[in-house]
């Protein structure tokens, strides 16, 4: 009787981590997940939908942290931390999304491989549009069990290098609560600038 239960535990236990093994999302998944997302962004009415869609793949925490060196993350107020990361999600919705929109919608995703270093997985995509292409290696990062991006690089332009040179400038020149009132600033001129501009595909923009 004993040498059956135990059997059962035994097999029950195989099942449920066979089953996890499955469930788990590759970096592959995510990217199509995320290119598909934004290529689907029709109207101002799926705004919400697709903010709120994106950030269960992107893992914007650990992005804003990277914008920093250590030392400076640590020296932040706990407050000034929540409003960082909130900013800088703001900023890069504001400022990104609509880009890769354009970009996406008219485009082939062609996934090239994916490698893992570091405990980080690269993605390595080709987004392409009739003669034109763009290289795009995603960065993602495990997140309770599923990989989350944590950086773009799109032709050698890497998103978090270049936020966090710019937030540098702004933090030596403003502080920490200046630095945070000009992310707010910016992303609400980015807003402004995404409702009125043009809806021409710039593929150049996808990366400043």
């Amino acid at each position: 009787m004993l040498n059956t239960v135990s059997r059962l535990f035994l097999m029950a236990a195989l099942v449920l981590s066979q089953s996890a093994v499955f469930a788990q999302t590759t970096g592959r998944e995510t990217v199509q997940e995320l290119f598909t997302l934004f290529s689907a962004w029709s109207s101002k009415q799926s705004q919400a939908r697709i903010f709120t869609e994106a950030a269960q793949h992107i893992d914007y925490p650990t992005m804003a942290e990277m914008a920093f060196t250590p030392a400076q993350w640590d020296s932040f107020a706990p407050a000034e931390k929540k409003e960082l990361i909130r900013s800088f999600r703001t900023l890069v919705e504001n400022r990104y999304y609509e880009r890769w929109h354009k970009l996406f919608l008219r485009s082939r995703l062609n996934i090239a491989n994916e490698a893992k270093a570091g405990g980080d997985i690269y993605v390595k995509t080709y987004i392409t549009e009739g003669k034109s292409e763009d290289t795009v290696i995603w960065r993602l990062r495990p997140r309770g069990g599923e990989p989350m991006v944590i950086s773009l690089d799109v032709n050698g332009k890497d998103l978090v290098s270049r936020l966090s040179d710019r937030f540098q400038k702004q933090l030596k020149k403003r502080g920490p609560q200046g630095l945070i009132a000009w992310m707010k600033n910016k992303a609400d001129m980015d807003e402004d600038e995404a409702n009125g501009g043009s809806s021409a595909v710039d593929r150049k923009a996808a990366s400043k």
